[in-house]
């Protein structure tokens, strides 16, 4: 079985931390990255790696690019169907989850606040994508 990339573009070293412990408990058909700041993600995402990354995890505020910046440029690159960006972010603002809608998130979710509760979150979260998401090379035209 290949091992899909999911990718967490996050600044926070402790929860860089948490969300490793639980994606070893997740499990192991998926590769787990980070990426600090949005430049740092955008960087990394070049070339080949888009094509085995299943799913982005983004937080809103990072330092150098934030998400909503990060995401734009994703978009503009790649299609808002080729690669699903999950907002991850501790933010409940209204104005937050409507501004990453407008950029093209395919989802937001707000950070579970026991270990519990992130594990199943980042758990289901990528059983749905694994399900629904296509290989990039096929075509319905």
């Amino acid at each position: 079985m290949t091992r899909r990339e999911v990718w967490f573009a996050e600044d926070d070293a402790d929860d860089r931390e948490l969300i490793e412990e639980a994606m070893s408990r997740v499990g192991p058909e998926y590769e787990v990255h980070f990426a600090s700041d949005g430049q740092d993600l955008i960087k990394a995402l070049e070339g080949s790696v888009l094509d085995r990354a299943l799913v982005i995890f983004m937080d809103i505020r990072m330092p150098r690019m934030d998400g909503f910046e990060t995401l734009h440029s994703l978009r503009e690159r790649e299609g808002p169907g080729e690669l699903p960006v999950i907002m991850f972010s501790t933010s409940t603002s209204h104005t937050d989850v409507a501004e990453s809608y407008r950029r093209g998130a395919n989802a937001y979710l707000v950070k579970p606040s026991t270990f519990k509760e992130l594990v199943d979150t980042v758990d289901t979260t990528l059983r749905f994508w694994s399900r629904v998401s296509f290989p990039r090379s096929l075509s319905f035209s």
